[in-house]
């Protein structure tokens, strides 16, 4: 009978521990990133001397945006910008996240949100944008609007509630030293490990052959075939996005949206009517909400400043949030401190 409650008293603490105090065992690669904003966040209330802007988005800003890069020509008073992306991350993780950074005390001035048409794209195989084990029970609440099928999906979550150091246990090793113990190909610390300060996470291999560029650019191609060459608005997705800008704009935290660079071989992905489509889409956004809308799609034309078509290496990446800066950020953003509502 000890044995039964020690058992029972572990499986509570973990499910307490993931939802409270060790989140990032849960969701590392979003909560890694935001007790770094939230220190920056707790140490600027005091002086109020900077404007804070929070990034979110997918993997591609996660490797693609530098704020460091984006910051350059501001001089003193420069804004803190902070990457939040998260691979996978689309509308739906978009919302959780910013809703994540809504709950806290403290909270940024602007926000930058990612728009891409494959996030966007309804699919012919309907599944879910988002793993149920980064969620926690209020997680849940907040995208349950977005799901396809609301009960699998909750039906998935009390079924990871149910194990949840087995769920678990391969970030918990990573955050005990211990990732060696995982399998090679199970390991992703890196996700969290290898991010600047910041929550960039760039990639600057030693060496990028053509041959492995044009192979990775060609799964891509494969890919993203149906969802950009057949595109058609997921009105899940939309609802994601209009609901996150009327949260930004009920809580006074102003907004942009901003389109990633891709590669020229990409970008005839898209169809005519695609193209139209998502333009259509931004366009809608921008005239409801007022928010500025930054196209970078064709800002990078090279094939070789990718690693496949759509993420950017460290090179690109650098000069493409240098141009954000100078394009979007200074215009958007004033220097020195700003106080909402202002």
């Amino acid at each position: 009978m000890s044995g039964l409650l020690a058992a029972l008293a572990l499986h509570a603490a973990m499910i307490v521990a993931v939802d409270s105090v060790r989140p990032q065992w849960r969701d590392p690669e979003f909560y890694h990133r935001y007790q770094k904003l939230a220190a920056a966040l707790r140490a600027n209330r005091r002086t109020q001397a900077h404007s804070v802007v929070a990034v979110l988005g997918s993997s591609r800003p996660q490797m693609g945006f530098s704020p460091d890069h984006a910051a350059d020509g501001y001089g003193p008073g420069a804004p803190l910008i902070f990457n939040l992306s998260q691979s996978g991350c689309h509308p739906i993780g978009e919302r959780l996240n910013l809703q994540r950074i809504l709950n806290a005390p403290v909270r940024p001035d602007f926000v930058l949100i990612e728009v891409w048409a494959s996030g966007l794209a309804r699919r012919t195989k309907r599944e879910e944008q988002i793993p149920m084990s980064r969620l926690s029970l209020s997680d849940l609440a907040t995208v349950s609007p977005y799901l396809y099928d609301e009960a699998a999906a909750r039906r998935q979550w009390w079924q990871i509630q149910a194990s949840p150091w087995w769920t678990y246990r391969m970030n918990v090793l990573a955050h005990q030293g211990l990732e060696s113990l995982s399998p090679a190909e199970r390991q992703q610390n890196f996700l969290w490990s290898d991010m600047r300060p910041n929550g960039w996470s760039p990639y600057y291999p030693p060496v990028w052959s053509k041959e492995e560029q044009e192979r990775r650019q060609a799964l891509a191609m494969t890919w993203f075939a149906e969802p950009l060459g057949e595109f058609h608005l997921d009105p899940n997705a939309e609802s994601a996005h209009r609901d996150l800008l009327t949260a930004c704009r009920t809580h006074g935290l102003k907004a942009a949206l901003y389109l990633m660079p891709e590669s020229p071989t990409f970008r005839t992905l898209y169809s005519a009517d695609a193209k139209r489509e998502v333009r259509d889409y931004l366009t809608r956004l921008s005239d409801e909400f007022g928010v500025p809308v930054c196209d970078a799609s064709e800002w990078i034309a090279d094939d070789a400043a990718y690693m496949d078509g759509y993420h950017l290496l460290g090179p690109g990446a650098e000069a493409f949030s240098r141009r954000l800066g100078r394009d979007l950020l200074r215009g958007w953003v004033p220097p020195n401190g700003h106080s909402r509502g202002e």
